[in-house]
């Protein structure tokens, strides 16, 4: 990617990362992000947002009653770009519904893909998909209702050659756990928020 593509997306910055964390994002000319239905809280003028099913209408639903997120997804754009091709940047500030911490993950490659808890996922750029998917280690009703819930959310790049940024929240600060090969780790339900997908788990 040359650095003419990169000055072209999106930038994210966490401000108060701790607790009650917002997020900014400057948006250049002609980029746009996706979010919560209700994760906006101010923009600048020339911002224009647009609600709209990602995914569609069952993907949605899926989203909205499997894994408490909201049927619309609302997209933060800045398209108004003057004739002269003025670089100016626009700016978005984004928090999530419960006050707490707030981490950007940066997708590579789609093996960076992550699953992320219920509530968990704010925002994130438009080279991302979202989705909703069931456990596949969820096989009997006591893990069921375990802290993660049945249902996640995916994160993946749409295109290989792409990336791209996810802001996760969760109600209270996050640690990164890297974990070398072979090494295993215990998180209690209640508290993992999300983890790539290339990673074995099982919830017990």
């Amino acid at each position: 990617m040359s650095s003419e593509q990169q000055t072209q997306q999106p930038s994210w910055n966490i401000l108060n990362p701790s607790s009650f964390a917002t997020v900014v994002v400057r948006l250049p000319p002609n980029t746009s992000i996706q979010c919560e239905s209700d994760a906006v809280v101010s923009s600048s003028g020339n911002v224009d947002m647009t609600g709209f099913v990602g995914g569609g209408f069952l993907s949605g639903l899926a989203r909205a009653f499997l894994t408490r997120e909201s049927f619309f997804t609302t997209r933060v754009s800045h398209s108004r770009g003057n004739a002269a091709g003025s670089a100016f940047q626009e700016e978005v500030m984004l928090a999530p519904t419960h006050p707490g911490g707030l981490v950007i993950h940066e997708l590579r490659s789609p093996n960076d893909a992550i699953f992320i808890n219920s509530g968990g996922y704010v925002a994130s750029d438009e080279t991302i998909q979202i989705t909703s998917q069931m456990q596949s280690s969820l096989l009997g009703s006591s893990r069921i209702l375990s802290g993660t819930g049945m249902f996640l959310l995916k994160a993946i790049l749409k295109e290989s050659n792409s990336i791209g940024s996810v802001v996760i929240a969760s109600y209270g600060s996050m640690h990164t756990i890297v974990l070398k090969a072979g090494e295993k780790r215990l998180v209690d339900n209640g508290h993992v928020v999300a983890w790539t997908v290339s990673m074995p788990y099982h919830v017990g």
